[in-house]
């Protein structure tokens, strides 16, 4: 994750400041607590590094903006912010049973797509995926 991370950094010419013993601390502090998202034990099979502000919106590689989480809430969460996908994951909570599962089995299906056509890579290199955004606002 550690030397990922630095390769993403520096593809990206963005300062990089996090030390392997700080990424570990934030491991074994995480590992057997609740996600915060999905509220599952955080294992070490299943943890993931994320960036609380994605450094696709300017976040920093760095300790306070790094965060450990399930890993399949890091793969449905994508280029969300840590406040864009609470406000999901809070919305979708309130759905009745069937459809919330439903609603997360769909997004994550949608993110092993992405990841399995190159849409994260593409978007890392500043490319954007045709997409059509039927829900944005019309003025």
């Amino acid at each position: 994750m550690w030397s990922g991370w630095k390769q993403a950094a520096a593809k990206l010419g963005a300062p990089f400041t996090l030390t392997v013993e700080e990424v570990r601390a934030k491991v074994e502090a995480a590992v057997g607590r609740p996600c915060r998202f999905c509220r599952e034990p955080i294992t070490l099979r299943e943890f993931s590094g994320d960036h609380q502000i994605p450094a696709s919106a300017g976040g920093a590689f760095a300790n306070d903006n790094l965060d450990i989480i399930c890993r399949r809430d890091n793969e449905i969460k994508g280029n969300m912010s840590t406040i864009e996908y609470s406000m999901l994951v809070a919305t979708v909570r309130t759905f009745r049973e069937e459809s919330r599962a439903d609603t997360f089995r769909r997004l994550r299906l949608g993110s092993k797509a992405m990841w399995s056509t190159g849409g994260w890579r593409d978007s890392k290199k500043g490319k954007k995926p045709e997409v059509v955004d039927v829900y944005a606002s019309k003025a």
